[in-house]
């Protein structure tokens, strides 16, 4: 896990406190002898971080910038909880008021074209509209991301997730991961950010989550009835009593290890319930393109340690 984060001109490499940047980038970051703190210097062509924006102006320079080592979004008791109990809850606005307000038009618009038969879940919106990749790739999550994955950062796929009062379906515990067996080579490093359009609450079916389960390993699931769940199967002997609740505010979101057991319950209350999941997975592992046919991924920061073809390459 990484316990801080090293900025310039909006981009963000992590290193471990106290110690070297854990991956390298050697060109980038030296410690000053003098001060005992990281200094920025020249960058190379391939080294630039990658994304929506265009880091043109990070310029290669002679002179010195003095980082603040202390300066990150999550501390190191958030990045140390994640670690423990598979998820976080981040009880601040993601993104400005204005940025916010665009992503929720976007997102009006989406629910719109589906007409009268509202989906549960409108699947990877960012391949039709790429005014999300202006949200999908940007610094405000990136950077909350990177302290949880490492700098290699890959974007996997987004969904708008919406709940209609009183019809909106339950979503039975499983496991992000197991529908994505055989999709990429690993799963550990892999996090989804629920970003809340609408307030979510125990009312209207808001995420739960078991703590702790992301270290469990793939669960038996069994069959259920798929017309009252979005999901036609279910992780067995669930032990409900142990759920955490996910109750956000606009704008708020909440982070979650991909192998953590999770669900919610139906939302059988007068408020609809509606969020945009984000999902992130660090390079290091290979996303195979004969099970993702048709599938696109993005570099949104830093290397392709696995080799995995991403579209803005």
């Amino acid at each position: 896990m990484y316990s801080s984060i090293v900025k310039r001109s909006g981009c963000s490499f992590s290193s471990m406190k106290g110690s070297a940047p854990s991956f390298h980038l050697s060109g980038l970051y030296r410690k000053s002898g003098k001060t005992g703190r990281y200094a920025y210097h020249s960058v190379s062509e391939e080294e630039r971080p990658r994304g929506r924006q265009s880091y043109n102006k990070l310029e290669a320079s002679s002179r010195e910038e003095v980082i603040d080592m202390e300066s990150t979004i999550l501390n190191q008791e958030e990045v140390e909880s994640y670690g423990e109990r598979g998820y976080l809850l981040h009880k601040k606005p993601l993104f400005s008021a204005e940025k916010m307000r665009t992503l929720t038009d976007i997102f009006e618009e989406q629910l719109a074209m589906k007409g009268s038969k509202l989906s549960d879940e409108l699947d990877t919106p960012h391949f039709r509209d790429e005014r999300l990749l202006d949200f999908l790739l940007s610094d405000e999550v990136l950077d909350l991301v990177e302290p949880i994955i490492g700098p290699n950062i890959g974007l996997w796929s987004s969904h708008f997730i919406c709940k209609d009062p009183y019809v909106g379906r339950a979503t039975p515990w499983h496991e992000d991961s197991a529908y994505w067996k055989g999709r990429l080579s690993s799963f550990d490093k892999i996090v989804t950010v629920w970003l809340a359009i609408d307030r979510s609450s125990k009312e209207n079916g808001c995420m739960r989550v078991l703590p702790g389960t992301h270290g469990n390993g793939f669960s038996d699931y069994e069959a259920i009835d798929g017309t009252k769940n979005t999901f036609s199967t279910q992780i067995k002997n669930v032990d409900e009593s142990k759920a955490v609740y996910f109750e956000l505010e606009p704008g708020e979101c909440s982070l979650h290890d991909s192998r953590i057991i999770h669900g919610a319950a139906a939302n059988r209350s007068e408020f609809r319930r509606c969020g945009y999941t984000m999902r992130y997975f660090s390079t290091e592992a290979v996303v195979y393109p004969d099970k993702n046919p048709g599938f696109k991924i993005w570099l949104a920061r830093g290397r392709n340690i696995g080799g995995s073809h991403f579209v803005n390459e």
